[in-house]
């Protein structure tokens, strides 16, 4: 018979994206974790917690079985290069299994996600150099484009970890400028660097064969929406993006996925009403990049998780749950 989970009991998740030395970029963008850091890490929250697999997490969430004791699942958002090597090198020697969601139009589009296209020309690029550049490929509405003092708020707001200027120029690309504009400006800048689109998919993110090998050894491999974009501002494109994306993903994987990472995290990236909008595509659990440990109370359509620069300070600050 399992065991009624102890209502004290807690769970911490923690997302990852870049796992990559920070010194191979000479300007800000990335924001990497270096492998060794994230083997450190790991070490640390395996001498304070539980490391739970995806299936004893999915139990403790949906079916309230016991976990051994407070416990730290491990996930990755994107589906990055960086996340299959991260579990052939760190993960899978120590026997660890972990949630990886992946974007679905560099496997079926072989297209870019913009945000990661924004990413690698930010730390390759010169911050005026970037800005000239990104301007140059605007329409010539948006070429001029300021920041109001409420939006330059909420950029500060939005981007925590960034530098303030920083901030704003994220905030215009992934908030103000429509997401086509982005699109093909950020190609545009790729092709200015010497870099085509298929070359950048095809070093960034992992193909079918990564995927599906990630199950075979014991991940999980879930959802993180087609091209990165909230789900809040899908439009009247929701439906066919969305149903479009669990389609992609079962024909890679042989099953539909269960969970989804909603792309942000943050209140303005959630859906109006989570439950409605897993149970419309088939999910069962979603998470958030807000709050801190999830609790067996906790309804799973939009649950904390925290990013790993939070989980020292929350790691220390825990409440131990008695078993």
């Amino acid at each position: 018979m399992a065991r009624v989970v102890s209502m004290r009991q807690q769970l911490l998740l923690v997302n990852y994206h870049y796992v990559r030395d920070p010194h191979a970029y000479p300007y800000p963008g990335i924001h990497p974790i270096s492998p060794d850091a994230f083997a450190q890490q790991i070490k640390l929250l395996a001498s304070k917690l539980h490391i739970a697999t995806p299936d004893e997490a999915e139990a403790f969430l949906l079916h309230g079985k016991a976990l051994p004791r407070d416990s730290v699942l491990l996930t990755f958002d994107d589906g990055l290069v960086d996340h299959w090597e991260t579990a052939r090198n760190i993960l899978d020697p120590q026997g660890l299994k972990a949630l990886f969601f992946v974007c679905t139009r560099p496997l079926t589009e072989h297209r870019a996600v913009p945000v990661h296209k924004i990413h690698w020309l930010r730390a390759t690029t010169e911050p005026d150099r970037f800005r000239a550049d990104l301007l140059a490929e605007l329409p010539g509405e948006w070429r001029g484009r300021k920041l109001t003092d409420d939006e330059t708020r909420a950029a500060h707001a939005t981007y925590i970890y960034d530098r303030p200027q920083d901030a704003e120029i994220k905030y215009l690309m992934n908030f103000l400028l429509p997401e086509e504009v982005v699109d093909v400006a950020t190609s545009g800048m790729l092709k200015r660097a010497g870099v085509s689109e298929a070359n950048f998919c095809a070093r960034t993110y992992m193909d079918g064969a990564a995927l599906r090998a990630l199950e075979k050894s014991g991940h999980r491999v879930e959802a993180h929406t087609h091209d990165h974009r909230p789900v809040t501002r899908l439009g009247a494109e929701e439906e066919k993006l969305m149903s479009g994306h669990v389609r992609a993903l079962a024909d890679v994987l042989g099953r539909k996925p269960t969970w989804i990472s909603f792309p942000f995290g943050r209140d303005w990236a959630l859906p109006q009403d989570p439950e409605a909008f897993c149970r419309r595509y088939g999910f069962a659990i979603g998470v958030t990049l807000k709050g801190t440990w999830v609790k067996p109370e906790n309804a799973p359509y939009a649950l904390d998780r925290i990013n790993t620069n939070e989980v020292e300070q929350v790691v220390s600050e825990r409440n131990v749950a008695v078993s």
